[in-house]
């Protein structure tokens, strides 16, 4: 696929997932506010400065609003993620700062921003945001009296806080696995079993990308049907796993007469498809000969008896030969049954000119 045709992917994929972790935020946010008001007018005798208490919930209940309802930030996830951590401690702060017991219950809130960090961050990230709560426990006890600064205070506030350290490594180990999982199954679902080629649900999702970059900005690209010659008289006499084994042979044919921004599927049975980005007629041309010179050169042994193989091709171009994704793909496939019907007009002894112009090559 194009540079551009991937990015547009990539952003595309990127702009959901950013909308989901953002919207999981500002929820989590918002129970925060919902947690404070109850901590201050439920509670009332803790409510030591009311106007102060006012203006830091208006203004943290503004933040999140702001971010949750305008444009700010939106291309910038880790950013705005990194900020939100970083004013959800200072909320935190502030409302035990306001509060008649800087050491009150809410101080276990800290956590929220701790596994927030460790779970869609990262892990710079999280130990930060310890660092930083951990500095802002020191202060709390040093302007509620809580002791002094001294190895026995160290000891406890680290026993204090191992719990939530424990948990935020917990959580990072966790999302670090399902992240490697989620990438190994999206690699999985978007494969062929046999050849490790692109599947055609991924193939065409791909192509329409391609296709709308190409209307997009008048670029050609051209798509190659590829059949595998005679693969049902290899399965009927030597058996279908080496007929397996001829079909990964034309995969690393097809993968070595491609670019590696061009996309490469297996259409089914005996078919391949080939995407050749940016590529018009005569490229495309060229790239079936010599994908039919590769996969000629490719001798394999059946059964101790040695045989080439040979491929039929054809090839549709955008905008030459069709206008649509569907279109294309049909001119291709009219085009490679009228190659393969000019291979079984040859007979056994009488190669197709395609061999002959790959064993040329090869003298």
């Amino acid at each position: 696929m194009s540079v551009q045709a991937r990015q547009s992917r990539h952003r595309s994929t990127d702009g959901i997932r950013s909308l989901h972790i953002a919207r999981r935020v500002s929820a989590v946010e918002g129970l925060l506010i919902v947690l404070a008001v109850l901590h201050f007018f439920v509670q009332q005798n803790v409510v030591a400065y009311p106007v102060v208490t006012f203006l830091v919930l208006g203004g943290f209940t503004s933040i999140v609003f702001l971010f949750q309802f305008t444009p700010l930030l939106t291309g910038r996830l880790q950013l705005r993620l990194r900020l939100d951590c970083l004013l959800m401690i200072v909320f935190i702060t502030l409302v035990l700062v306001l509060s008649d017991d800087p050491r009150g219950s809410f101080q276990n809130l800290y956590l929220v921003p701790i596994v927030t960090s460790a779970l869609v961050v990262g892990g710079s990230a999280t130990v930060a945001s310890i660092l930083l709560v951990t500095t802002c426990l020191v202060v709390l006890d040093q302007l509620g009296g809580y002791g002094a600064l001294t190895v026995d205070y160290g000891v406890t506030l680290l026993v204090e806080l191992a719990p939530a350290v424990l948990v935020a490594f917990l959580v990072l180990a966790l999302a670090g696995e399902f992240s490697s999982a989620q990438s190994r199954i999206k690699s999985l679902a978007a494969q062929d079993d046999l050849t490790k080629l692109f599947n055609m649900k991924t193939f065409m999702r791909l192509l329409q990308v391609v296709h709308t970059h190409a209307e997009r900005t008048s670029a050609p690209y051209s798509v190659l049907m590829v059949d595998l010659d005679a693969l049902k008289s290899l399965n009927d006499r030597f058996g279908h796993e080496q007929g397996d084994r001829a079909l990964q042979a034309v995969a690393d044919a097809l993968r070595r007469s491609t670019r590696t921004d061009d996309l490469i599927a297996r259409y089914g049975g005996d078919e391949f498809t080939v995407c050749l980005v940016g590529a018009d007629q005569a490229t495309a041309q060229s790239v079936a000969h010599r994908i039919r010179h590769n996969v000629y050169r490719t001798t394999m042994d059946f059964s101790e008896e040695i045989r080439r193989l040979t491929v039929s091709i054809g090839t549709g171009t955008f905008p030459e030969d069709a206008g649509t994704v569907r279109e294309i793909l049909q001119h291709a496939d009219r085009a490679m049954y009228e190659d393969k019907q000019l291979h079984q007009l040859t007979t056994a002894e009488e190669a197709p000119d395609s061999r002959s112009q790959a064993m040329d090559e090869d003298s």
